[in-house]
């Protein structure tokens, strides 16, 4: 009988901390530079709907007029299960002055854009607190396009804290002075996050990964498994000089993430060459006669045709865990 007492006490224990355990739930992100081609949207619904994608961070999307129309389009073709939270309420339309600081217009092109799967998260858009609806705020970035969200995994109490911070950065590309000083607010950002849960940057950066592996951040993300050569590293973008093949020219894609952020899957571009190979690249078109980039259902057998009808960007994927 004794015996008997103690395996229940047994089975009592192992329920509660069962119970109480924390769970890893993966999340896959993925981040694509659209380049303001608003009619690829749902070209681009199609992608990530074959990448399993759960957080999608997009850059350079074309909402004028009507406002956000890509993105319904997008949400439309997804499904009734995503949602989507935009910078075009508050990027800036003119430039705006602070100081002696001037901060630069980015136009209706230079919006950014979170898509995310309502059945797996629920969000909530920091641009107030932060100061992006309100140009004095703490926060000021040429063009306004970074965004802060921070993400609950689903069923999670609503006092419960955050599970998961998304940054969608777009710096500046023609201005290094500029550049150089949204990174510095960006860093500021992360510092400010990085110790709350598990936080992630990810987009357009416009930088070499070197520039960004000297600053203040913990992890900046790109593998051994990506396409690099010696003069341009890792390679997101497709190049506009060969007409014939893909040439990346530039590792301007990256994820930025902290010690929270539990890496599941390392960063990859989102699809490859051949269905049957791991999505870890493309043809190095250098030392290939042809070259072919699969993208979603979708397949371009130049370079040039990828680059004109989706993006000079590759879209690039990282998966994580949080709890």
């Amino acid at each position: 009988m004794k015996r008997f007492r103690h395996i229940i006490i047994l089975i009592f224990i192992g329920l509660f901390f069962f119970s109480n355990a924390a769970f890893a739930e993966k999340l896959k992100l993925l981040s694509l530079n659209m380049g303001a081609k608003g009619r690829t949207a749902a070209l681009i619904a199609d992608m990530i709907d074959e990448s399993g994608a759960d957080i999608v961070f997009l850059q350079e999307v074309w909402v004028k007029p009507p406002e956000n129309s890509a993105l319904n389009r997008m949400v439309g073709r997804l499904g009734k299960d995503w949602a989507f939270v935009t910078s075009s309420s508050y990027a800036l339309m003119e430039m705006q002055y602070k100081g002696e600081e001037t901060y630069k217009t980015g136009g209706y092109a230079q919006n950014n854009a979170i898509l995310y799967n309502r059945k797996k998260l629920s969000a909530t858009d920091f641009a107030d607190e932060l100061g992006f609806t309100d140009f004095d705020g703490e926060y000021l970035f040429d063009k306004n396009n970074v965004q802060v969200v921070a993400f609950k995994l689903a069923g999670t109490p609503s006092s419960s804290s955050y599970d998961l911070y998304a940054i969608n950065v777009h710096l500046p590309y023609n201005d290094y002075q500029h550049r150089m000083r949204d990174l510095e607010t960006l860093e500021k950002l992360y510092a400010k996050y990085k110790r709350s849960a598990a936080l992630v940057i990810a987009g357009d950066f416009n930088l070499n990964r070197s520039v960004l592996t000297a600053r203040n951040f913990d992890f900046v993300d790109g593998s051994k498994r990506w396409f690099s050569d010696p003069n341009y590293g890792i390679a997101t973008t497709v190049s506009p000089s060969n007409k014939d093949y893909a040439i990346f020219v530039n590792d301007y894609d990256h994820f930025i993430y902290n010690k929270k952020a539990k890496i599941a899957e390392e960063m990859h571009r989102a699809f490859s060459e051949d269905k049957a190979s791991e999505a870890s690249g493309f043809y190095d078109a250098r030392k290939r006669s042809s070259d072919i980039i699969r993208f979603g259902k979708n397949v371009y057998t130049r370079g040039v045709d990828y680059r004109e009808a989706v993006s000079d960007h590759i879209p690039i994927m990282l998966a994580v865990e949080v709890e």
